[in-house]
């Protein structure tokens, strides 16, 4: 199955060459259908962009490239956003998430991230730098949390330790290798938070963590 592909960068040459690694990934089939190096241009027909994957790249304040985030999910819930910034552009990048992107990689990442963070997000999982917050909180001690309206629960120190690194950014294999155990376990873990917390997707999640100020 080929999937679709459509590009929004402000330089056209980095562009290129995300279209060349993404067109060449060793699994996945694709083909670019759209490119702009223009959000603005982009947002005069957003219908346009509404591919298996969009690539945007955040330019200057960010403000464009938000609203054509916003418009793209407002049109489908299915189209895959993964957002591409550099350090100095974090913020945006935070409200990018919030309005439904669904990952986000560094400007100065090398290509097997961009293709793990493809791979990813196509399965569901929400992408991050480790080491990314979405949310930096400060928290009260773990054992006290109880989220207000709902039946009483126990998180489990494990499933803390786990939070904690969600929300610092890391998938599940980096939160595997960070406490040593297994992948597997560490999905579960994140599908017993979703449960007892009542989200349903890790922005959730770390959005929840944030406003209860559970982790630190």
């Amino acid at each position: 199955m080929t999937h679709t592909l459509s590009i929004i960068y402000p330089q056209p040459i980095f562009a290129a060459g995300l279209v060349k690694t993404i067109e060449n990934h060793p699994v996945m089939s694709f083909q670019c259908v759209g490119q702009t190096s223009s959000a603005r241009e982009a947002l005069i027909r957003a219908s346009d962009w509404i591919t298996d994957l969009v690539i945007i790249g955040i330019h200057s304040k960010g403000l464009e490239e938000l609203k054509l985030i916003e418009a793209i999910r407002k049109k489908s819930k299915k189209v895959h956003i993964l957002i591409i910034a550099g350090q100095e552009h974090l913020d945006v990048v935070r409200r990018g998430l919030v309005k439904g992107a669904n990952g986000f990689i560094y400007a100065h990442s090398d290509p097997p991230v961009l293709l793990e963070a493809i791979e990813a997000i196509f399965q569901k999982q929400v992408f991050l730098p480790g080491g990314f917050r979405i949310h930096p909180v400060p928290v009260p001690a773990p054992n006290t949390l109880r989220i207000s309206g709902r039946a009483d629960f126990h998180i489990t120190d494990r499933e803390i330790q786990v939070l904690k690194l969600i929300c610092r950014g890391f998938n599940n294999k980096q939160i595997s290798n960070d406490l040593f155990i297994s992948v597997q376990t560490v999905a579960v873990h994140r599908k017993n938070l979703f449960r007892k917390l009542g989200v349903k997707n890790s922005i959730s999640l770390i959005q929840l963590a944030m406003e209860k100020k559970m982790i630190g």
